[in-house]
């Protein structure tokens, strides 16, 4: 069993946004926080940072411990496996060891380092956005929910029922009949909104 203390000399935390990353390097065997920086999402601010990485680690082992590889770390996973950066997924931090401690994006980069330092290297989660095929099955993925979404708000093929309009008779010479359409009086109400006729009931005692 080697951990990763045992294996990497540094090992760079990452809190991700939707706007900016933080990054915050951490000296693997003593788990000491060196440095840390903030860089934008854009993909030169993604290419800085890994840079900025690759020069911190002075030549030695390098892990970044990123958080949601899945979402705002995605293109950082991708950045980082293209320059040759070892990355794992970071766990979040627990909610008491956050007592006393606040949040804020320096402390939860350096928890994202920490929280690997003990793990067996073997045991480390790989992020699967590295993966060539990540994009196609994303968007797979994303055609299934709609589809599903799509059943889930019309069950069973339902599909709302339409009355069918009343067509006027065509007279002989093909145009059609103006004439008003006749409904029977003893029809009533119920004939027009398309309901059996009402049935009336003899009462004793009253004559017809």
């Amino acid at each position: 069993m080697t951990i990763v203390a045992h294996e990497y000399t540094r090992v760079v935390g990452v809190d991700t946004h939707a706007q900016t990353h933080t990054y915050t390097m951490v000296h693997a065997p003593t788990g000491e926080a060196m440095e840390t920086r903030t860089f934008p999402i854009t993909q030169g601010g993604l290419d800085r940072a890994a840079a900025w990485m690759v020069k911190r680690a002075a030549g030695g082992r390098l892990l970044a411990s990123v958080e949601c590889t899945g979402s705002y770390g995605a293109n950082l996973a991708r950045t980082l496996d293209a320059a040759g950066v070892d990355t794992a997924e970071a766990k979040p931090p627990a909610r008491k060891n956050r007592t006393g401690r606040g949040k804020s994006d320096p402390i939860d980069a350096e928890a994202a380092a920490r929280s690997v330092l003990g793990v067996d290297t073997a045991e480390l989660a790989r992020p699967r956005t590295t993966s060539p095929h990540h994009a196609e099955l994303q968007l797979l993925l994303a055609e299934r929910d709609y589809l599903a979404h799509l059943r889930r708000k019309q069950p069973h093929g339902y599909a709302p029922r339409q009355r069918p309009r009343r067509r006027r008779p065509q007279s002989v010479d093909g145009q059609p009949d103006r004439t008003p359409l006749q409904v029977p009086p003893w029809q009533g109400h119920s004939a027009r909104r398309g309901g059996p006729p009402r049935q009336r009931h003899h009462r004793p005692g009253r004559a017809d």
